[in-house]
């Protein structure tokens, strides 16, 4: 089974912040954490590993809330457009890490026609 999604958004023209967009000597910067999804994984991998040896064994996720939810309901961060424009920050590009950030550092290099 596969499954696709595709969200279209509007931008004010002027306003649009693309991945082909970077300049040369931009500051590469990340928001939030990174690894949490990753983490939420091993913990569920663990958990599994646990329940198939023990299987009246229940998972003990309380502690790994934040991580195992990340994994479960990834989030993109909406507020970061507000609060960059709250401070005056206009980004010269922008991509989401759902790859990894070495694969969306060469997206964005690739894409704005810049080494990396």
């Amino acid at each position: 089974m596969v499954i696709s999604i595709t969200a279209i958004g509007v931008a004010k023209k002027g306003n649009e912040v693309l991945r082909s967009t970077a300049q040369k000597n931009d500051i590469l910067c990340v928001t939030g954490d990174l690894g949490g999804a990753f983490t939420g994984l091993k913990v569920m991998q663990r958990e599994k590993e646990v329940f198939l040896t023990n299987p009246k064994m229940q998972p003990q996720l309380e502690e790994y809330e934040y991580v195992v939810g990340r994994l479960l309901k990834p989030k993109a961060r909406m507020d970061i457009i507000y609060e960059l424009e709250e401070m005056g920050v206009k980004p010269t590009s922008m991509i989401d890490i759902s790859d990894g950030l070495s694969s969306e550092v060469l997206h964005i290099s690739k894409a704005s026609n810049l080494g990396a």
